[in-house]
């Protein structure tokens, strides 16, 4: 990474892991990404139970792709942390909400996924929502299918645009819960 903005979490210590995702040592959030050491992630897709998905802009405070669209939730696994335990504090963290996840894919640690192994989990919440300001600058709801199909919602796409790992992970969603396109 040659750009890197500085972040509050910066010094945050997160497990650093080698290429089969056993636990190596820890190191800060900040080094972590500048040296691209493998570690882990969440991503969590929030449905509507009526073929909709939770989309989130990123705050314009972000290190990476501020203003742009993701997945509903994602973050990093804290040192100490399950992934299972890392998705049940980010949907609190980013979301408000609490409910039950279920995992329904996995990335390996790739250039494509900022060196992180994600277990991608789906979770059925229409809220109310409470994102932090700080985190998400906004919330939409999404067709499902029309996104499978687009790689976005609008008929007009550089409006907005999703990060390359979200749209990775919600594309793996897709597949493995069924939704197809509409093209």
């Amino acid at each position: 990474m040659t750009h890197y903005l500085p972040s509050s979490t910066d010094d945050d210590l997160l497990p650093v892991v080698d290429e089969k995702d056993q636990l190596v040592g820890e190191a800060p959030r900040r080094r972590v990404h500048m040296e691209k050491l493998r570690h882990r992630a969440v991503h969590v897709v929030v449905e509507d139970g009526h073929g909709k998905v939770l989309l989130q802009l990123r705050s314009r405070g972000k290190d990476s792709f501020p203003l742009w669209w993701d997945i509903s939730v994602g973050g990093h696994v804290d040192s100490g942390e399950d992934y299972l335990t890392a998705a049940r504090r980010e949907i609190g963290e980013e979301l408000g909400i609490s409910g039950e996840l279920r995992e329904v894919a996995r990335r390996d640690a790739a250039p494509d996924s900022g060196w992180e192994f994600v277990r991608i989990y789906t979770c059925q919440s229409t809220g109310p929502f409470a994102p932090p300001p700080d985190e998400i600058e906004d919330t939409r709801w999404v067709d499902a299918a029309e996104l499978m199909a687009n790689g976005h919602s609008s008929p007009e796409p550089e409006s907005w645009r999703i990060t390359p790992s979200g749209l990775i992970s919600l594309r793996l969603w897709a597949e493995a819960t069924g939704v197809r396109g509409t093209k």
